[in-house]
């Protein structure tokens, strides 16, 4: 926001570039974004990434079992690590 700030004031990426001490791509890949829908540009998008390898109860189960693991008073020196 304050990138965008500073070019509306003096429409000079290099000199925003400069005063925010960012690289001038940086600062030119967000003007493009303020540029193009406004400020709804700025935010953050949902990012793609690897779909998880287990399903929703399956991630559900795992927590319940590491929370039961991990209040387990054995004094057999296992230790439950992931």
């Amino acid at each position: 926001m304050l990138a965008i700030s500073f070019f509306v004031e003096c429409q000079n990426r290099a000199h925003v570039a400069l005063q925010l001490n960012v690289i001038r791509a940086s600062e030119n890949k967000w003007v493009c974004h303020y540029l193009t829908p406004g400020l709804l540009g700025l935010e953050d998008k949902t990012r793609l990434g690897r779909q998880p390898l287990l399903t929703q109860t399956q991630q559900a189960q795992l927590v319940s079992f590491i929370d039961l693991q991990s209040q387990s008073q054995s004094d057999e020196g296992e230790r439950l690590t992931g």
